[in-house]
């Protein structure tokens, strides 16, 4: 008769209470190395799948960002100015946390940055896509400027109001309360 091959053979006898009739490992009993290896590949899967939604969500956020842009600058170019000097306070923080979540996922700094590099282009696609179109479509531009405020609105309501919350600082929640209110 054969004998098991040393690494078949359970050193304890705790090892051989998991070990079901075949020499398996039981499913009644928790195996820490497996389930170990079990998260960390679950992990590995959250991660892969993490990177591309990233770079597709800001990639999407760029191009809508680019089409309110090219909007505003359609009505009157100060218009334009003022609402691409608000996207761009939004959208510098955001960046900086994309680099920091890509980074984290075990991106190179210059893969990091060639992904913002183009997803930042979307913000140009979409800036010359509502050029292109808007002068066809005067007749929706007030649609498209309440849908513009409702961005806006949508940004202070969901970021900016929750933060002042935050503040323990009373005077200071009041002057951000007041400068939102004037629309700075």
């Amino acid at each position: 008769e054969e004998l098991p091959a040393d690494h078949d053979v359970p050193a304890h006898r705790e090892d051989l209470d998991q070990q079901d009739e075949r020499g398996g490992p039981r499913e009644d009993v928790q195996h820490p190395g497996l389930h170990l290896a079990a998260e960390q590949h679950d992990d590995q899967e959250h991660d892969s799948a993490t990177v591309p939604l990233i770079v597709f969500g800001d990639s999407l956020h760029n191009l809508i960002d680019g089409i309110v842009i090219g909007g505003t600058f359609i009505v009157s170019i100060p218009m334009g100015m003022v609402t691409t000097l608000a996207i761009a306070a939004h959208e510098i923080p955001q960046e900086i946390g994309d680099f920091g979540l890509l980074l984290n996922r075990g991106l190179s700094r210059g893969r990091v940055l060639a992904y913002n590099l183009l997803s930042a282009l979307m913000t140009v696609v979409g800036a010359l896509m509502a050029w292109a179109i808007g002068q066809r479509i005067a007749a929706a531009l007030p649609v498209f400027l309440g849908f513009t405020a409702g961005f806006f609105i949508y940004i202070a309501a969901s970021d900016i109001i929750p933060e002042i919350h935050r503040q323990h600082r009373t005077r200071f929640a009041i002057l951000e309360t007041l400068l939102l209110l004037a629309g700075v």
